[in-house]
């Protein structure tokens, strides 16, 4: 019997930092409920945001160009998923990240090595 993972990604605004009406713009990669966020090193006027859609608003080229930028970024994430995926390794929403930096090690928290346990047991 496989287990299945959940995977998703969701573009957003810190709200908390809105500065001069624009607001930091991050991604929630979530994996089986757990989460990290990565900061996307823009900042978006909360006014041009759609929440709903996690995109900006409109048909300016600002707008398709950060909505282009929003999908490669998703893409790239869901790559990384893949990958670790089909090489049969943990999967957990750090280590996507980090390998999204560039920062992939070998080491791993002790919680995402026991997590990683009881999945693949509770397949036996």
């Amino acid at each position: 019997m496989k287990t299945t993972q959940t995977f998703s990604v969701l573009f957003w605004l810190k709200q908390s930092s809105i500065k001069n009406g624009k607001a930091p713009l991050y991604a929630r990669i979530t994996v089986n409920g757990k989460r990290a966020e990565l900061s996307l090193k823009r900042k978006v006027l909360v006014s041009e945001w759609d929440s709903n859609k996690s995109r900006l608003k409109g048909l300016g080229d600002e707008a398709k160009l950060l909505n282009e930028f929003l999908k490669q970024i998703s893409a790239d994430l869901f790559g990384v998923y893949q990958n670790l995926k089909r090489d049969g390794k943990l999967i957990t929403s750090s280590i996507i990240k980090s390998r999204y930096l560039g920062e992939d090690d070998s080491r791993h928290a002790l919680t995402d090595i026991i997590d990683y346990h009881n999945i693949h047991m509770k397949s036996r």
